[in-house]
């Protein structure tokens, strides 16, 4: 039998044909258009500010006011 990490945990090397398809495309149309390289820099942004720790918190979501 089966351990159930392997039963659920399927093969990690699997690309399915859409991925294929994906990375196929974008190696032969390497140019971006103007919409998707404005969603990278927007992306980019996000991913940039996400992880950033403030010496207070911007704003109490649940009350929306400033912290003291």
């Amino acid at each position: 039998m089966r351990s159930l990490k392997k039963k659920f945990n399927p093969d990690k090397n699997f690309v399915s044909a859409i991925d294929r398809f994906l990375a196929d495309f974008d190696k032969h149309h390497p140019q971006k258009s103007a919409s998707q390289q404005q969603e990278i820099e927007q992306y980019q942004a996000l991913m940039a500010k996400r992880d950033i720790k403030t010496d207070r918190p911007l704003m109490n979501i649940l009350t929306a006011t400033q912290p003291l």
